[in-house]
């Protein structure tokens, strides 16, 4: 059945009011008619069986609310220095399928992309649809939060006010025992909630590197080959979720 994330606002009347985008998505795309039944989700967990209303193409009715689905057993953050092209969106769809909390976009030293308040905001838009649309696709109850840190230093404030373990990938520490990352969540018990820090095309600057270290985070390898910044991001997720149940 087809899921979609309505407001929460929305799903409190009766009838429930689609928005605009969703109904021409609906009934033109899918071409669901009157009586036709989909699935709503309010971005909290919760998720209701609705069905569409006849002569009344935006609105539907509720039907039945369902059981909430098991949620994470990991909170994990993702800090991406912001890649170029298409990079950044490919990561946003798979660790949202993965299961990250959050995605925060980071301006680093090596990044080859910048954006002004305008653009940042223009594009935050456009990947939290991205992440909208694969949480629908991968059958997940939540949204993963999308935001933008246009510094270093404040990527690493934000990450400190989360008050979490966090792990920084840093290919010096490739060739030095104890530092893969396996070898680090080991010791990391069952944390409520975790980050990882992957640079850009290029990676972290050396300074990048020294003020994350100085703030707390774990430096790990990903082993001796460099892996494309898209990779290394999806490796750290699939990892982080593999070793706290989230996937196999």
């Amino acid at each position: 059945m087809q899921r979609v994330f309505l407001p929460p606002e929305s799903l409190a009347g009766d009838p429930v009011v689609l928005p605009p985008d969703t109904a021409h998505y609906l009934s033109h795309v899918l071409r669901l008619r009157a009586g036709d039944e989909f699935v709503a989700l309010d971005g909290s967990g919760a998720e209701y069986r609705l069905h569409l209303l006849p002569g009344q193409p935006c609105a539907a009715r509720v039907v039945e609310t369902l059981p909430p689905r098991a949620m994470q057993t990991v909170e994990f953050t993702l800090y991406q220095g912001l890649p170029r092209g298409k990079r950044f969106p490919l990561i946003i769809q798979k660790a949202t399928e993965l299961g990250a909390a959050r995605i925060v976009a980071v301006t680093t030293a090596r990044s080859q992309v910048h954006l002004g308040e305008r653009e940042a905001a223009s594009k935050l838009e456009r990947w939290r649809k991205i992440a909208r649309e694969a949480a629908e696709q991968c059958l997940r109850p939540t949204v993963p939060e999308l935001m933008m840190a246009h510094s270093w230093k404040e990527a690493l404030a934000h990450w400190c006010a989360l008050g979490v373990p966090g792990l920084l990938l840093d290919e010096t520490q490739a060739a030095t025992p104890g530092h893969g990352v396996g070898d680090v969540l080991a010791l990391l018990g069952r944390p409520r909630a975790l980050a990882g820090f992957v640079g850009p095309e290029g990676g972290f600057a050396p300074e990048e590197a020294q003020a994350g270290r100085d703030a707390g985070l774990l430096p790990v390898s990903l082993g001796p080959r460099v892996l494309r910044t898209e990779t290394a991001a999806l490796v750290i997720c699939t990892l982080v979720m593999y070793t706290f149940g989230q996937l196999g």
